[in-house]
């Protein structure tokens, strides 16, 4: 269940990225479209980190072993690896887009779950 979840989210995040690529290339908004598509890169690859955490902490309940974190810090981590580059890129890269992008992923979890009900 937790693999079609995520499948589905990563096809509608890889839509999603396509088109700000493109909204980058062929609009004059590229700063904000680049922005959206690294926060979303950046979601994307914090939700599949939590998905694999969220598996592994499955599997050692399921075991009876003490359960694993779930990569908080790593997560927190990638989000200041974003906000650097968006402070260190101020002329490519702006705060809003970014953070609207690296929350993309979470709000499609949300409305993935009320829209399938898996």
């Amino acid at each position: 269940m937790l693999d079609t979840i995520i499948k589905r989210i990563q096809n509608q995040l890889f839509i999603l990225m396509a088109c700000y690529a493109l909204g980058a290339i062929w609009t004059k908004y590229e700063g904000w479209f680049f922005s959206l598509l690294v926060g979303t890169a950046a979601g994307w690859y914090s939700i599949r980190l939590l998905a694999r955490r969220v598996r592994k902490v499955g599997e050692a309940v399921a075991e009876g072993r003490r359960p694993p974190s779930l990569g908080t810090m790593i997560r927190f981590a990638l989000a200041m690896a974003v906000a650097f580059l968006v402070s260190r890129y101020p002329q490519h890269l702006s705060v809003v887009p970014a953070v609207i992008g690296l929350s993309t992923p979470y709000i499609l979890l949300v409305a993935n779950h009320f829209l399938h009900n898996d």
